[in-house]
């Protein structure tokens, strides 16, 4: 696929509106339509308190709006409990 002019900001926007255009969506903006789907994927690399900084939230009821945890991801939790324990460490002397 070629672009008529550098990749940037504007582009997306452009590229976004022609997709809601494409599908009769109305009245979503680009922020506000890819905020659930930014905190959803980081969610594999950062912490819920590192995303909600990142997300600009300021409270946790409007963070909790856009980071739900899925069954999956308790059951990645337990797994990994299970399968690796952490333990304090603790030094003989």
């Amino acid at each position: 696929m070629r672009f008529p002019k550098p990749f940037g900001e504007h582009l997306l926007y452009e590229y976004w509106k022609r997709a809601c255009s494409n599908l009769n969506i109305e009245g979503v903006d680009l922020y506000g339509g890819t905020k659930h789907s930014s905190a959803t994927a980081l969610r594999i690399y950062r912490t819920p308190e590192q995303i909600k900084r990142a997300t600009m939230h300021s409270t946790n009821k409007a963070f909790e709006r856009y980071f739900q945890m899925e069954l999956e991801d308790v059951r990645d939790i337990y797994a990994d409990t299970h399968l690796t324990p952490k333990r304090a460490s603790r030094k003989k002397g």
